[in-house]
């Protein structure tokens, strides 16, 4: 299985970030180093562990989840996390 890219977490800071380092790139590139830097410590550790839903849970209990996500109703998803984080989740 491929190792995702995953050197940040995924945050709606993220994209102001990159946002803040392109400007940067093309305004004051000689600053980049130093945000780098002074984001670095946010970084994902180098020995973090990605675990995939599907294998944290019993096969039974991710089926149940499945279903229950399924009938879910569109009026009852919140899109404010697909803006913010690029995907949907859902809260009971």
């Amino acid at each position: 299985m491929m190792k995702p890219n995953l050197p940040w977490y995924d945050s709606p800071w993220l994209k102001e970030y990159r946002r803040a380092r392109a400007w940067l790139l093309a305004n004051h590139r000689a600053k980049v180093d130093e945000l780098d830097a002074l984001v670095s410590p946010l970084r994902t550790r180098q020995d973090f562990a990605v675990t995939h839903l599907s294998e944290a849970l019993d096969l039974k209990t991710f089926a149940e989840m499945r279903d229950i996500l399924s009938d879910v109703a569109i009026a009852d998803i919140s899109f404010e996390d697909m803006r913010n984080f690029g995907r949907f989740i859902q809260r009971n």
